[in-house]
């Protein structure tokens, strides 16, 4: 920009003006949750619809992880302004000169006070299509200072609506900056690198402000450990894309607080307890092998579970599978009637808060909240429903009856906490998970109740969940999801049979499996992932972990190198062996899911002395079992 005249820009002057650069400083320091700015028509129209164009011609990658998804160029920064590419790429070379230009730098220094910026690059163009997202973090990596994204989106048609065109993105399309409050976390430190107690903030379950990512328009904060916390809301459009120059502006030096409150640094400490509200129980093994004992557990799980899983030759089976592979799944595991009333009791509840056949809408941030369902948090590690409401009753089905005037989610969560807590918390089942894997039953455990509601919750992947050295753990999950194809789903699929009357049988019946199978597919998320971290990789710049395989039982501890991960599945029980090194999260779930994810996750300890005995020799108790009782 140096030098140059007001036409000769790409930035438009009028926000260069003094006046300007007053009201925006103004507009700076009062925004909330945190700093901010949202300028619109940052750029001459006529530059910005270059930029544009130039940027969609540039080749993408698609990139997934727990934390986003979405398809992004290379970093602008390597694009050689001297190769024949930037004969193409005029217009975006020319907004990347003038954004980290001397004179947009001092800009950015008066409006936001953040001190000097030096000259480095560093972004690049994203776009962000129907299901793709960002979920919450703080930026605070290395020597990041200003993060902005500049917004690209395509107009909509235009659509006459009282005499008017319009083209502005709407609320309902998705795509939005959630900016989240962040408060101080009451009691809880974390230690930094001088062993020094430090308080951290953590942000809230929603966001307090959500920004449209209207074309042309540009968004920039300074980047606070542990404060600007921000994510990319879905998109829902199916029409258009969320599109945008992200990138960041760099200060001389690191900033401080990053190694103690930054969200990277917190997913990285093993020690730091956000949720106190889940924990090991010891697990009462009390004449643990007694027959009379494994004869009355045996009739109290057929009270619940479906028989074929009490019976021998069907566990050894079960048994022998789970020793080459470390991971095994129990479909129907519930016998048939309590899972009916779970299945039918969880298309309800989701119809009634509005989270069923909702594609495209956003739900609302508070949906399924009451009833004894509270969210649970913080949104940089976790965001989902947990059922805290006390449950009465013992060892008794009926004690699962109906209540009247009880809502659909009170209902079901009333179910799943019994059955959490007088199945998945017996010495019945703990022997059960023993029968199975051929590992010594489990000394304590945890579990809870939980939904994962569609365009809405997650869990990521951090080194709290992780299994430590000397450790291991049995990994137990019973889900249940809606599985059944509905009304929306079935219109969407005739319509799409009806565009294409020149497909052939083989793909007509491919077509209905993607719809029958939505959950199957993974393509709507919700699936469980299991992953071995690589701490080499550790730090500011580093990946939080590499995807890998839990090891199988093995006696030389060898581990696989593919990602493990077990789709969501009605009435199904996942148990999977997780070591030393590995840990698992819940993929966000998109909002084109049928419905919300349910179950009841728990963790099982095991002994590891016991475990290492136990691969070379145990044959499990289930033998004491006569052949009337199986």
């Amino acid at each position: 920009m140096s030098g140059e005249s007001a036409d000769d820009r790409t930035i438009s002057s009028v926000h260069l003006a003094a006046e300007a650069i007053k009201a925006a400083k103004e507009a700076y320091h009062t925004a909330i949750p945190f700093k901010h700015l949202h300028v619109y028509s940052f750029c001459r129209e006529t530059e910005a619809q270059a930029i544009r164009k130039e940027c969609l011609s540039l080749p993408r990658t698609f990139r997934e992880t727990d934390l986003f998804k979405l398809h992004q160029t290379i970093d602008l920064n390597n694009l050689d302004p001297s190769s024949s590419q930037a004969e193409r790429l005029k217009a975006l070379l020319k907004l990347k000169s003038d954004l980290y230009s001397p004179e947009f730098r001092l800009y950015l220094e008066q409006v936001t006070g953040c001190g000097s910026l030096t000259s480095r690059v560093d972004c690049s163009f994203n776009v962000y299509k129907k299901g793709c997202h960002l979920l919450c973090h703080d930026d605070a990596i290395s020597t990041r200072k200003i993060s902005y994204i500049y917004y690209l989106s395509e107009s909509r048609p235009p659509e006459k609506k009282e005499g008017k065109r319009e083209e502005r993105w709407r609320a309902e399309e998705g795509g939005g900056l959630e900016l989240y409050e962040a408060k101080e976390a009451e009691g809880l430190l974390f230690a930094d690198e001088n062993a020094k107690d430090v308080k951290i903030s953590l942000p809230s379950h929603t966001p307090m402000k959500v920004l449209l990512p209207e074309f042309n328009s540009i968004v920039f904060f300074e980047v606070i450990p542990g404060r600007t916390f921000h994510a990319v809301q879905e998109v829902f459009s199916k029409k258009r894309c969320r599109c945008s120059i992200q990138g960041w502006f760099h200060a001389p030096t690191r900033a401080e607080g990053l190694d103690t409150r930054a969200s990277l640094r917190l997913l990285q400490s093993p020690s730091l307890k956000v949720d106190k509200k889940v924990e090991m129980t010891e697990i009462d093994r009390t004449d643990f092998h007694d027959p009379n004992k494994v004869r009355e557990g045996l009739r109290h799980l057929r009270e619940y579970i479906s028989r074929v899983y009490t019976m021998v030759p069907v566990l050894t089976q079960i048994r022998e599978q789970f020793g080459e592979t470390g991971d095994i799944m129990l479909s129907d595991f519930l016998d048939q009637e309590l899972a009916q009333r779970i299945s039918d009791l969880i298309i309800k509840a989701d119809t009634a808060d509005k989270l069923r056949e909702m594609d495209p809408k956003p739900p609302p941030y508070d949906a399924g909240v009451g009833g004894g369902w509270k969210a649970v948090g913080p949104c940089f590690r976790q965001r989902y429903m947990r059922y805290e409401a006390s449950v009465q009753g013992k060892h008794e089905r009926r004690d699962m009856r109906v209540v009247k005037g009880e809502s659909h989610k009170e209902e079901v969560g009333r179910v799943l906490e019994h059955i959490r807590k007088e199945v998945m918390g017996s010495q019945a089942f703990t022997r059960l998970l023993e029968w199975v894997t051929g590992i010594p039953a489990p000394v304590r455990w945890k579990g809870e109740v939980r939904r994962f509601r569609p365009g809405l919750d997650y869990t990521v992947g951090h080194y709290g969940g992780l299994v430590q050295e000397g450790e291991a753990m049995l990994d137990v999950c019973l889900c249940f999801v809606d599985e059944t194809t509905t009304s929306t789903q079935l219109r969407s699929q005739r319509k799409a049979e009806e565009k294409d009357d020149n497909i052939s049988a083989e793909q007509e019946s491919d077509k209905r499996r993607r719809v029958e199978n939505r959950w199957e597919s993974d393509d709507y998320g919700g699936f469980q992932a299991f992953v071995t971290v690589d701490k080499s990789t550790e730090g500011d710049d580093a990946e939080a972990y590499v995807e890998g395989t839990p090891d199988p039982p093995s006696s030389d501890g060898t581990r696989g190198q593919d990602t493990l991960s077990a789709s969501a599945a009605n009435n199904c029980l996942r148990v999977t062996l997780r070591r030393p090194g590995h840990m698992r999260f819940i993929r966000y779930v998109a909002s084109g899911a049928p419905g919300s994810r349910w179950d009841v996750g728990c963790e099982y300890a095991l002994d590891a002395l016991m475990l290492k005995e136990g691969e070379e020799r145990c044959e499990p108790d289930v033998k004491q079992v006569s052949k009337k009782e199986t």
